[in-house]
């Protein structure tokens, strides 16, 4: 038998997930570039909990998201 393995379609993995003062973060690594930072989802749901992007670094190519309520569609 032969293992396939088959891709996530718009999977984010990311780089750091922490709890600072209570609060949920998220950060994910990128190209750097205004656009790439665009590119981005506002929001993402991971392991039960909603966040919100919030900020981007070009010195460091880094998005951060925290955890927050969103508005979108079901």
């Amino acid at each position: 038998m032969t293992a396939t393995a088959t891709p996530i379609v718009d999977c984010l993995v990311p780089a750091i997930v922490q709890t600072i003062e209570g609060v949920s973060w998220m950060m994910f690594y990128n190209d750097g570039t205004f656009q790439g930072y665009k590119s981005m989802p506002n929001g993402l749901n991971y392991k039960g909990k909603t966040y919100g992007k919030v900020g981007w670094n070009s010195d460091t190519h880094s998005v951060s998201y925290r955890e927050m309520s969103v508005a979108y569609s079901a």
